[in-house]
């Protein structure tokens, strides 16, 4: 096989990209599950000071209050839990760099040598994106189970300013 720089480059920039991508989503799994933890926390502290009330309902709407505050803490909880799972340290797809591999170079001519890299590069690249692929997945769940938070906190607050105007 004839060493053609073009190509070498090509899979070396891939590799840089798809790893600098694996880096994104793990830098933003961690922002968002840093903010889940600041909210849950918040969340619970609030309501913890006006407890007593919504945990004794005695009509419709604080039945309601309650309902939206559960499904909100339980959608928080679940999202929470899939941004720590997009996190989950596994088996990292990175070229191969081990003692027999540097012992290798050593002796070996220099194109068998750029050959190997171009191959290293080469087949590492399309285990990253299988990586980021899955991480993405189990990110737009959370993502998902982020908007319902949303809504049921809509929910659970308007519910609330209802029940604190109309007493």
């Amino acid at each position: 096989m004839e060493n053609k720089p073009e190509a070498f480059n090509y899979v070396k920039e891939m590799y840089i990209e798809e790893l600098g991508r694996f880096t994104l989503i793990e830098n933003k799994c961690t922002v968002f599950l840093t903010l889940l933890t600041i909210m849950i926390g918040t969340f619970g502290m609030l309501v913890g000071f006006n407890n007593q009330k919504m945990f004794k309902p005695n009509s419709m709407f604080e039945y309601l209050e309650l309902l939206f505050f559960g499904l909100a803490v339980f959608s928080m909880i679940c999202s929470w839990g899939h941004f720590l799972l997009a996190l989950k340290i596994s088996k990292s797809p990175v070229a191969a760099r081990n003692i027999e591999t540097s012992n290798w170079f050593k002796i070996a001519k220099k194109d068998e040598c750029i050959n190997h890299i171009y191959n290293c590069y080469a087949d590492t690249t399309p285990k990253i994106t299988a990586a980021i692929t899955k991480k993405i997945k189990i990110i737009d769940v959370a993502y998902n189970e982020l908007a319902l938070t949303a809504w049921f906190v809509s929910g659970f607050s308007l519910i609330k300013i209802y029940l604190e105007y109309s007493s």
